[in-house]
C-alpha cells in the first residue's frame, strides 16, 4: 500500500512534483537529471504518486480566453434544503462550469464558469434559476485574472 505520509514529506517526491507542475510532459530522463536520481526511480515514484491519488491526472493548462471564453464568472447559489449535492451534480455537467465549491455564509455553493460572452453567461444563469431547487443566484464577473491555478506551491 502507498504511504501518503511519506509522499507528503519526502523531498525527492516534492522535487519530482515541482518539475511536473512546471511541465507535465517533461521526459523521465530529464526529471531524473533535474531531481538527482535515476529514470527508474522517477518512474516508480510517479507510479506510486498516481496510485496514491497525489497525482490525479496530467492535463494541459488551457488559456480559455484564447479559445473564445473571455468571461469568467463566480456564480453563487442558494439551494433548497437537502438538495445541495443533487443540484451541484446536475449543474456541474454544464460544459461552462470548471469548478464547484461548498461554501460557508449566506450562499450554499459557488460555481466558477467560463463563458464566451455575456449572452452565454445570461443563458446559463437564467437556466439555473429555472431549476426547481435553486432559490437564489448571485453572479460576479472577474475583471482581471491575477493568478489562476489549483495546485499548491511545494516549498523547496
Amino acid at each position: 500500500m502507498f504511504n501518503v505520509e511519506r509522499a507528503v514529506t519526502d523531498e525527492l517526491d516534492r522535487r519530482i512534483l515541482r518539475i511536473l507542475m512546471q511541465d507535465a510532459h517533461t521526459p523521465f530522463r530529464e526529471i531524473a537529471a533535474q531531481a538527482g536520481t535515476t529514470v527508474g526511480t522517477v518512474h516508480n515514484r510517479i507510479k506510486k504518486l498516481r496510485e496514491g491519488g497525489i497525482i490525479k491526472r496530467f492535463l494541459p493548462e488551457i488559456d480559455a480566453g484564447k479559445l473564445g471564453f473571455g468571461i469568467c464568472a463566480l456564480i453563487e447559489l442558494k439551494i433548497a434544503g437537502g438538495q445541495l449535492l443533487q443540484v451541484q451534480r446536475e449543474l456541474s455537467e454544464d460544459p461552462h462550469i470548471v469548478a464547484v465549491y461548498d461554501v460557508t455564509g449566506e450562499m450554499d455553493t459557488v460555481f466558477i464558469g467560463k463563458f464566451r460572452d455575456t449572452a452565454d453567461l445570461d443563458r446559463f444563469v437564467k437556466n439555473t434559476l429555472q431549476h426547481p431547487h435553486v432559490k437564489e443566484t448571485r453572479t460576479r464577473l472577474v475583471l482581471n485574472v491575477v493568478k489562476e491555478g489549483f495546485s499548491p506551491r511545494l516549498e523547496e
